[in-house]
């Protein structure tokens, strides 16, 4: 029976625990009495995030506020393009708002493209169809500001006048501007307005969205950009299992093997060996944004190819080591701000930032050969082994297991020194009559707690004994009630007024002297906040490129080389999903750019490979974007700006809007905005129409990318619609592939090679393979030579109309 663990209240404080037959008077060590895990028994509240996005001119400026950590973030301004607003799309999947804000009227094309995201449109499905009657309602995680009360000049002052706890206090009023213009670029008017109408609409709501009922503070402002992104829209994402849709954060503390939710995604795959949280957040976070800066890819590149080096292993095997002791300190350091954070926070903290600097002292003799290294050395400042000195120096962690708040060493004020050894001297002597009073009391009571609380004295704390038990069964021994919270009985005796009577406000006094020295500590680190979190996130770049190295080595993947002119060589390409559920993967070539063609249209039939060659290139291209080997013989990897994808659709009721439709707006992503750099993957496009329209509009949208010829971007397409060859001809720009088979017999056995060529369909065999009645077949091979004789002799039809029309518009001049 341990009353301690189950005693909440963050403001008492335990000064001894008796139990019955002890020998003497003993107080409870931090393992038997307290366990650090259990130091919050009420549940975190549920964080959120609100987003307030502006788009003015082609410009997109936005901020937003995570309660989580506190701190504000800031998109630097970037040129957006209507109607599409893919930038937006990028921002909203990256940051997914719980409330969004923005300012401007329903009808505008923006605030239609919002809504429409805010309905759940993944897909990008409705940026165009502005009749739909969904954006004609703002959703109720959205709200559309006042222009008059948040007009720019307010929003700007809002901007220019707040504070950030890592502000230092004792700046002057030029440093405390300059400090400020550090923060935040001026110049950037949409993204000021945005920062500015975001804080005036905390300050003015906080009390109704706040749950914690904490005052309105910011830890830090970051910075964010998306200039070097690869714009990929979320269709795209999801049919490339980049993701999966109920992936969360709390999958990586529950370990890979007891979820199946990820099934075969890229996360999942690339995340096995990460050995920290902060490692997995920065690898979601590479994942969601590939980029298309070379610099930065190359150093990646080179760090993998290090930490492959059979030499390096044992480094490798150190780091990792130590890696599992760094934390997250988002969350704690926001606690720390409020006050609130507990000895557990603390020793996080301190044990974080002296495994930080372990880590850097770790790489020291690779620092020139490696950027990563020399990166984390230069992160590295005085000011974090001075705050690593003051909190080892300050607070005591081998007995922080027996309070709530954080423990000051004993040494480090002498003042309070001496209220601490009176405090324990009185409780000493008190044990003595604890010992007779428990012993006096009936064998059911085993165990009770002396406890302080502020203003109300001294308590003496029993376990209910019983679930329905008589509080007041004790009043003959000198115990009387006085409440109970959360199981424990709280009573008064005379141990507890002799207690009041000699330690007084002792107690109190403590709380305050402790309270003011964790207050300075707590502003000395806060000023410190850049240099804790700058060298940690460096160290989970380094374990995310760790985790993706160890994979890489599993797998066999090899180092693409890149290039700036649009060129793409893959070699002996692998499906990186495939291959893990395929005890056989059939590797294919692609080749696009340069001396060979842009477009290629493979064709083939149902369950040949067709799909699987497209996701496949699309995610030799994607890994590489983040900075991944890849799974190929060898790859030549051209930068790309974007990549489009048709591959499926996702309907829903929720959407109002048919397949074919849905199918269209896909579609008009790449037509509108794909450039020589972008990739674009077609899927069966126009499969959910008639087979005269669909192929109508497949082939002109073939020959909208056709047509720009070495501005055409690299196009990959699967069809059933055979004829195609027949209006779109073999060129320059234009090849022609298909799924390589063999006859054996009666049937089609599949390679799932990809050979120059065009295919046939296959589908009266397939249909057989499928086990349909071989009667139903037959009659299906005849209506089909039927519908095949009646289109050959239209045909014809239609073009000895067209010659006609074509003889009678020839003016033959009359005879002299």
């Amino acid at each position: 029976m341990s009353s301690i663990n189950t005693y909440s209240n963050p403001s008492s404080e335990i000064l001894f625990t008796i139990r019955r037959n002890e020998c003497s008077s003993t107080r409870e060590s931090a393992k038997d009495n307290f366990q650090l895990e259990n130091i919050d028994t009420e549940p975190e509240p549920e964080s959120f995030c609100i987003l307030c996005a502006m788009w003015n001119n082609g410009k997109l400026g936005a901020a937003y506020f995570k309660s989580s950590d506190t701190q504000l973030y800031i998109l630097k301004e970037i040129i957006d393009a209507p109607p599409e607003f893919g930038v937006t799309r990028s921002l909203f999947r990256e940051v997914n708002p719980t409330h969004t804000l923005t300012i401007g009227i329903i009808s505008d094309v923006f605030i239609k493209c919002v809504i429409n995201i805010l309905r759940g449109d993944s897909n990008e499905n409705s940026s165009n169809n502005s009749h739909s009657i969904q954006t004609t309602s703002l959703p109720p995680n959205a709200t559309l500001l006042n222009f008059k009360d948040y007009c720019f000049e307010i929003c700007e002052h809002k901007a220019y006048n707040f504070t950030v706890s890592t502000e230092p206090t004792d700046l002057t009023m030029a440093q405390q501007e300059v400090f400020r213009h550090s923060l935040i670029d001026f110049d950037c008017k949409v993204t000021v307005h945005a920062l500015g109408a975001l804080i005036k609409y905390l300050e003015k709501n906080w009390a109704h969205i706040n749950p914690n009922d904490t005052e309105l503070k910011f830890l830090h402002i970051n910075k964010v950009s998306l200039n070097d992104n690869v714009l990929i829209d979320s269709s795209t994402f999801n049919s490339l299992h980049i993701f999966d849709l109920n992936s969360h954060d709390a999958d990586f503390n529950r370990g890979l093997q007891s979820d199946n939710r990820e099934r075969f995604s890229v996360l999942r795959l690339l995340a096995q060996h990460c050995t920290s949280k902060v490692g997995y957040q920065y690898l979601r976070y590479a994942l969601a944004n590939p980029t298309k800066n070379m610099n930065e890819l190359n150093k990646r590149l080179d760090f993998i190819q290090f930490a492959l080096e059979p030499k390096n292993q044992t480094f490798i095997d150190n780091f990792q080591e130590n890696m599992k002791k760094i934390s997250d300190l988002t969350v704690v350091l926001s606690k720390i701000q409020y006050g609130i954070g507990n000895g557990r926070d603390w020793e996080v903290l301190y044990t974080t930032i002296y495994n930080t600097l372990f880590l850097h002292e770790l790489c020291g003799p690779h620092l020139t050969s490696v950027p990563l290294f020399a990166a984390l050395d230069a992160a590295i400042t005085t000011k974090l082994y001075e705050i690593q000195a003051s909190i080892n120096n300050g607070l005591d962690f081998t007995q922080s297991g027996k309070r709530i708040r954080p423990l000051i060493k004993f040494g480090l004020d002498s003042d309070l020194d001496k209220k601490v050894l009176k405090k324990r001297d009185i409780a000493k002597n008190a044990t003595a009559a604890a010992h007779i009073a428990l012993n006096q009391l009936p064998d059911f009571v085993t165990e009770c707690s002396v406890v302080y609380l502020p203003e109300l004295g001294h308590f003496v704390v029993i376990k209910e004994w019983d679930t329905d038990c008589n509080r007041n069964e004790l009043e003959e021994y000198d115990f009387h009630f006085v409440f109970e919270l959360n199981g424990s009985l709280h009573y008064k005796n005379a141990l507890c007024t002799d207690l009041n009577n000699q330690l007084g406000n002792i107690h109190l006094e403590i709380v305050i002297h402790e309270n003011r020295i964790i207050q300075r500590l707590t502003n000395f680190v806060l000023c410190g906040f850049t240099e804790i979190l700058e060298p940690l996130k460096i160290i989970a770049t380094i374990d995310c490129l760790i985790g993706m190295a160890c994979v890489i080595k599993e797998q066999g993947y090899v180092r693409p080389s890149l290039n700036e002119n649009s060129i793409h060589e893959i070699v002996d390409g692998r499906h990186p999903l495939l291959e893990l559920s395929c005890n056989s993967c059939v590797p294919n070539d692609y080749f696009s750019g340069g001396e060979n063609s842009r477009m290629k249209i493979v064709t083939g039939p149902n369950d040949s490979g067709k799909t699987i060659f497209l996701k496949q290139i699309a995610l030799i291209v994607y890994l590489t974007h983040i900075g991944c080997y890849v799974p190929a013989r060898k790859a030549n990897i051209g930068i790309v700006d974007s990549i489009y994808s048709r591959i499926c659709t996702t309907e829903s009721a929720g959407v109002s809007l048919s397949s074919f439709m849905l199918d269209l707006n896909q579609m008009a992503q790449p037509l509108h905005n794909a450039s020589s750099n972008s990739l674009v993957l077609i899927d069966e496009f126009g499969r959910s129409t008639s087979d005269s329209d669909g192929f109508a509009l497949f082939t002109a949208a073939l020959k909208h990318f056709s047509e720009k010829e070495d501005l055409c971007p690299h196009v990959v397409v699967s069809t059933h619609f055979h004829q195609v060859s027949r209006y779109l001809l073999e060129s320059k720009i234009v090849s022609f592939f298909k799924m390589d088979y063999e006859k054996r017999h009666t049937d089609v056995v599949y390679l799932y090679k990809v050979i120059k060529g065009i295919s046939n369909s296959f589908a009266f065999d397939v249909a057989t393979a499928a086990g349909l009645d071989t009667s139903l077949i037959s009659r299906a091979r005849e209506l089909h030579q039927l519908f095949c004789d009646e289109g050959t002799a239209l045909e014809n039809d239609n073009q000895f109309e067209s010659i006609t029309f074509t003889l009678d518009d020839i003016e033959i001049p009359d005879l002299d």
